[in-house]
């Protein structure tokens, strides 16, 4: 019999190694909770960045159309199909090509804060999918490894 106890691990040991087993599963239990929080924040940052993105298309497309209108009334201006006697066709159209020019100018500086915006958007949305890869690869690991 005593032979027997001998072999047999201590019971203090083995709840030792129970409660260290059970605070490993809690601590593997949390992080798991922290990656679906950040998961779920990332996915709704992105969600975010989607609708921001066709806002911005929505933008191009107008300013587009624009430029486009602009471009045809300055070609109108170059062929000079203007029925006017040609001293108030200069005055009228210079007055018509500065009005164009500062309407140029604005569709300008708007579209080149329009990209820089795009450009960030896209850098910023890059990110947040390295995120949520790097959050999916860490909860596969902490899965299989439980």
């Amino acid at each position: 019999m005593n032979d027997y106890l001998a072999l047999t691990p201590d019971l203090d040991d083995m709840w030792d190694l129970h409660g260290s087993m059970r605070q490993h599963l809690e601590g593997i239990e949390e992080q798991i909770c922290g990656l679906k929080n950040g998961t779920e924040d990332l996915m709704q940052e992105n969600m975010q960045l989607k609708n921001e993105l066709v806002s911005f298309r929505r933008k191009e497309k107008l300013l587009q159309s624009v430029l486009t209108k602009i471009e045809a009334e300055a070609q109108q201006m170059a062929t000079g199909d203007d029925a006017m006697d040609d001293d108030i066709y200069m005055i009228g159209g210079s007055q018509k090509a500065a009005t164009e020019i500062s309407a140029h100018h604005e569709a300008v500086s708007f579209l080149t804060k329009f990209f820089q915006e795009n450009v960030r958007l896209n850098e910023k949305a890059r990110r947040q999918g390295e995120l949520l890869a790097q959050a999916n690869r860490e909860a596969s690991e902490s899965a299989t490894q439980n």
